[in-house]
């Protein structure tokens, strides 16, 4: 399936250029609904004679509501949070920014250029640049600044920056544009949405505790991607979640994120009913780090490179060609930590990683144990197979690591009910 969605994907890329529109233009955009700052409340002036443009901008909670179909531009920096609610069809929300190139933030000193130094609580007044408070050279000429709103039913978890209603029935794309959230993730969660597409996106978020809107809390997570949809081509700065490839048949590719201490890169989910499965992770570099310096204790999901509480259900899990580099004095105490709770066992579990030279490793015994690699799983249940392929750059090479080396045993926790595999 995931192969299938690529090739369909690539195919629209080069009818795009045979045509002559930019990768960035939807090849529907033909009249876009244009957002941007200064006009966002003349939305509003044909709400009275039956809102004909399908747009409304509620400014109490600094949101633009999307009810229809259609094809939506940001132009500019724009202080909003967007929530679709629209009928049956496809909304297009782009931007202008160019293509994301990964070589603009390869080392660690071009990602301390993709900055967010929001104090938070400004309601998106920000500036804009090297010297101002948030910043993406070269992917600024089309922003979303998020504007925090507390979510009364789940404190936990604020609206976010771009999010579906319960009434939404129409697949999202998301196109070359950059969101700066505000103690809130960026996108979630995508309700309704089918095969969604979002590519060429830049995601930055404040670290963990600095948001004055979430004192001592999430900085924010970026995409939790649709059924049967997919992520590519992105970079995430985000001080939780990142990839949450919860629904069945999401895929994610060609993704760097940047952890700002706290969150996991990959997510499959906090519980088996958010865990569908059928999912597909490839390609993803991990740069940052995670604030806990002797692992995370917490039952199933915590903080961790890959992680994840996944139900006995019938669909896959995989995450391959993640390539782990922390920043220079940092680590991520947990790498792989997932939890199977449920009796029957899941048939198709692969993991995939590679691990630079300064990745340090994780064994905390006793009270609070953990370890780089926790699997979790009741006794008296069916076998659950993971197939887990590791390797770590040394001195002299590459060395597999795996539980029963007698160098790298001890990093890992794997109860009896579960078995580790080569791929």
């Amino acid at each position: 399936m995931g192969n299938k969605r690529t090739a369909s994907i690539t195919a629209g890329l080069v009818l795009l250029a045979a045509s002559g529109l930019s990768a960035a233009t939807p090849a529907s955009a033909l009249t876009p609904t244009i957002i941007q700052a200064g006009g966002l409340s003349a939305f509003n002036n044909d709400n009275a004679s039956g809102d004909a443009d399908g747009v409304q901008w509620l400014s109490s909670i600094r949101t633009l509501v999307l009810a229809k179909p259609g094809d939506y531009r940001i132009d500019g920096i724009v202080a909003a949070n967007i929530r679709v609610s629209a009928s049956a069809g496809t909304v297009n929300i782009y931007g202008t920014n160019k293509d994301y190139d990964d070589l603009d933030v390869n080392t660690q000193t071009k990602r301390a250029a993709f900055f967010n130094n929001r104090a938070g609580g400004d309601n998106g007044t920000v500036s804009v640049g090297a010297s101002g408070t948030v910043n993406a050279p070269g992917y600024t000429t089309s922003a979303l600044v998020g504007v925090f709103v507390p979510n009364t039913s789940q404190p936990s978890n604020p609206d976010s920056v771009i999010q579906a209603s319960s009434a939404n029935n129409a697949t999202i794309n998301l196109h070359n544009f950059t969101i700066f959230g505000d103690g809130q993730n960026a996108v979630r969660p995508l309700q309704g949405n089918m095969s969604g597409v979002m590519t060429n996106m830049i995601v930055v978020n404040p670290g963990f505790g600095v948001s004055s809107s979430r004192p001592g809390g999430s900085g924010g997570g970026a995409f939790e991607i649709g059924a049967n949809g997919s992520l590519t081509k992105s970079y995430l700065k985000v001080a939780d979640d990142a990839i949450k490839p919860k629904l069945s048949g999401a895929s994610a590719s060609n993704i760097r994120v940047d952890l700002q201490n706290s969150g996991a890169a990959v997510q499959f989910g906090w519980s088996p009913g958010q865990s569908q499965g059928n999912v597909t992770v490839s390609n993803i570099n991990v740069n940052g780090y995670i604030r806990q310096t002797s692992g995370d204790d917490r039952p199933g999901a915590g903080e961790s490179v890959v992680s994840g509480v996944i139900g006995g259900n019938t669909d896959n899990y995989s995450a391959t060609g993640i390539h782990v580099h922390p920043d220079t004095g940092k680590t991520f105490p947990n790498i792989v930590r997932l939890q199977f709770p449920d009796a029957s066992a899941v048939p198709t579990v692969q993991i995939g990683m590679d691990l630079s030279s300064n990745t340090s490793l994780t064994n905390v015994t006793g009270t609070g144990a953990t370890h780089s690699f926790d699997f979790i799983r009741p006794t008296g249940v069916a076998q659950q197979t993971v197939h887990l392929a590791v390797t770590k750059t040394t001195a002299t090479g590459e060395d597999a690591v795996t539980p029963t080396s007698p160098t790298y045993g001890q990093y890992f926790t794997v109860p009896s009910t579960v078995t580790l595999a080569n791929p």
